[in-house]
């Protein structure tokens, strides 16, 4: 149970997945916020830059291939190059890793899906009860939106739902499974 789950509404009607997570601090929502500086040229980037620069690595990744390590490190210079990574968000990047990830049997799974999308937006009905504890018994359907950072199906026809979290355990479990 990985989300925070919120009261239910007066009106249970559509909400979306980010409404579900732990709130943020409350900042003023009417500030013009600067760019972000794992858009900008520091050394020293927050755990969150490091994962948003990778996030963005592997969202821009073409995965209908397989890579040698010179092409990752190009790859990733292209981004730099285009204004998608900053130079330390570049440095950043764990392209070992990438590449075990790749060589793992879920990159390879990846890499030969026959569809496969990212930054697929959703919208689905999901019941009252599945999202709001206080809703327990509720059969009325609540509108659920967000999106997923990457799907893919199996030969099998299954499908496969993946976020950023999810290439973060994949690229590392190989590691722990003897290199998957």
């Amino acid at each position: 149970d990985t989300l925070h789950r919120k009261e239910a509404p007066p009106l249970l009607s559509k909400v979306s997945v980010t409404s579900l997570l732990p709130p943020a601090e409350e900042e003023d929502a009417a500030v013009t916020l600067p760019r972000p500086r794992f858009l900008q040229d520091s050394d020293t980037l927050t755990a969150a830059e490091k994962g948003t620069a990778f996030h963005l690595f592997m969202e821009k990744l073409p995965l209908d291939r397989e890579w040698q390590d010179h092409e990752l490190e190009a790859f990733a210079a292209e981004l730099v190059t285009r204004g998608v990574l900053s130079p330390a968000g570049c440095r950043s990047l764990d392209l070992v890793t990438v590449q075990a990830f790749l060589q793992s049997r879920y990159g390879r799974e990846l890499q030969t899906a026959g569809e496969l999308r990212r930054e697929l937006s959703f919208v689905g009905g999901v019941p009252a009860s599945s999202l709001f504890p206080d809703a327990a018994g509720d059969d009325r359907t609540v509108i659920l939106q967000g999106a997923v950072d990457l799907i893919y199906r199996r030969d099998d026809g299954t499908w496969v739902l993946g976020n950023c979290v999810i290439y973060f355990i994949l690229i590392y479990l190989p590691l722990f499974e003897g290199g998957g």
